[in-house]
């Protein structure tokens, strides 16, 4: 009940111009959950792929694009342009800001703020978004080898404790002839090497 798909997106530039909103199979759909439609500045279309599910309160905005057996808890926010990869679970209250990447298999913990990138596989806590580590429970309930979560490690040290840049930290680990041929680490690369106009998720402080 009370669920609103489709209704005319909150974004003060759209001009009534036609846009679409494509929601997958099997997704569960919970009351006062709010999806809108693409607007014509970002592709004309918002999409929700199948086996999503999205409980009590939560907002999807326009042009958002969503993978596949994504979790938004309660009164999770994604704002416009958002895009989101597969197995993504989204803890209640949290949001995403405009034009952030959450990257494939990432768990972003309750009332966290998502301001920047977040890498695949990580872990997001905090009122302002920071790395705590790779999310390895999903990894194994995922089903993933213990070499596979070994290595994911391995790629997290190079990335974020290294002194280099992302981008440079990236190039690294793809000159890796080892780890570039995992495909959890070719995952990482990928997410890093594509162009972005926001920053990254940095991995939280300790102490």
């Amino acid at each position: 009940p009370f669920a609103c798909l489709g209704l005319e997106p909150q974004e003060l530039k759209y001009e009534g111009e036609a846009a679409r909103l494509r929601i997958g199979q099997r997704c569960l759909i919970r009351e006062h959950v709010t999806i809108h439609p693409g607007t014509g500045g970002g592709g004309s279309e918002t999409v929700v792929g199948s086996g999503c599910v999205l409980l009590a309160g939560s907002h999807v905005a326009h042009d958002c694009q969503l993978g596949n057996d994504i979790i938004l808890s309660n009164n999770v926010m994604l704002a416009g342009h958002v895009q989101v990869g597969d197995r993504v679970i989204f803890g209640g209250g949290s949001a995403v800001h405009q034009f952030a990447r959450v990257g494939t298999g990432a768990f972003v913990g309750g009332l966290a703020g998502v301001e920047h990138d977040l890498v695949p596989f990580a872990i997001a806590i905090g009122h302002r978004a920071a790395i705590a580590g790779p999310n390895v429970v999903g990894l194994r309930r995922a089903g993933f080898h213990k070499s596979d979560i070994h290595a994911v490690r391995e790629a997290y040290h190079m990335l974020f404790e290294s002194d280099l840049p992302m981008r440079k930290a990236g190039e690294a680990l793809a000159a890796d002839a080892n780890a570039a041929k995992h495909p959890l680490v070719s995952t990482l690369i990928d997410f890093v090497s594509q162009s972005s106009d926001r920053a990254y998720c940095t991995m939280r402080r300790k102490g």
